[in-house]
């Protein structure tokens, strides 16, 4: 959404199920100026997350999503055709796609001239799941970054993956395991953008009011991803990311 809303032409790859539900989000994303490539789950029904949000800032998500398990062959052959970036959300959301299909898609995507990113998102698993299959699905993620030019992720994300103490540590480690860069997501310390060994931070933009709370992050990366192949200083970048990012927490970008 965030990507067409600011001009971009979009392709949303994803799993539905064959209900009311599945067709209504099909009409909505079409409405949004995004074109929905969607399988079609007959067995399980469209998947669905409650996203609560705390006073503290905190937030928790309620999920349901029997659907959303794509595979790679399910993926459809006009998703890549002439595309200059394809980001790869929701990780772990899928394991056809964790353990083997995120690999495929990434090298076609390479294949097809396109910049590749990646959202280091909070894996349900973590804290929940043994650590054997925890390992095992960090892993995979790692196996796939010399595929991917950016990676994205907030603090703590990018320090539970990468199993590391502090931020530092976990970029080093990210960027060694293959990503070309990280964009980091400092929430009201601003953002920031790890490459050759060098941070490059830009303070937040303060909102003169509050009203959209959840989606910022997600934000900033697609604000990136449009500016990857602008000729400009990263920190530049940051700053005109971070901008956009305040517009929309004042309500910028949203539907009435």
């Amino acid at each position: 959404m965030f990507a067409a809303r600011l001009g971009a032409k979009v392709r949303l790859v994803a799993k539905v199920g064959d209900d009311a539900l599945g067709r209504q989000l099909r009409r909505e994303v079409r409405g949004l100026g995004v074109r929905p490539l969607l399988a079609i789950d007959r067995r399980n029904s469209t998947g669905t997350s409650v996203n609560l949000v705390y006073d503290t800032g905190q937030r928790h998500f309620v999920s349901a999503l029997q659907s959303c398990a794509i595979r790679f062959d399910e993926i459809h052959p006009a998703a890549l055709r002439g595309v200059e970036h394809v980001l790869r959300a929701d990780v772990w959301f899928s394991e056809p796609m964790l353990f083997g299909g995120n690999e495929k898609l990434l090298e076609a995507a390479r294949a097809a001239g396109a910049d590749t990113s990646v959202d280091l998102n909070w894996d349900p698993a973590w804290g929940k799941a043994s650590r054997g299959r925890v390992v095992a699905r960090k892993r995979a993620v790692r196996r796939v970054l010399p595929l991917v030019d950016v990676a994205h992720g907030n603090v703590r994300e990018l320090c539970e993956f990468a199993d590391a103490d502090t931020l530092d540590a976990a970029l080093h480690r990210i960027v060694k395991w293959g990503a070309g860069a990280v964009v980091v997501h400092l929430g009201t310390r601003g953002s920031g953008y790890y490459a050759g060994g060098r941070l490059v931070r830009a303070p937040c933009r303060r909102a003169r009011r509050v009203v959209n709370a959840t989606g910022t992050g997600d934000l900033l990366s697609v604000c990136m991803i449009l500016l990857n192949r602008v000729d400009a200083p990263v920190r530049e970048k940051l700053e005109a990311a971070n901008r956009i990012v305040s517009r929309f927490v004042c309500g910028a970008f949203v539907r009435a």
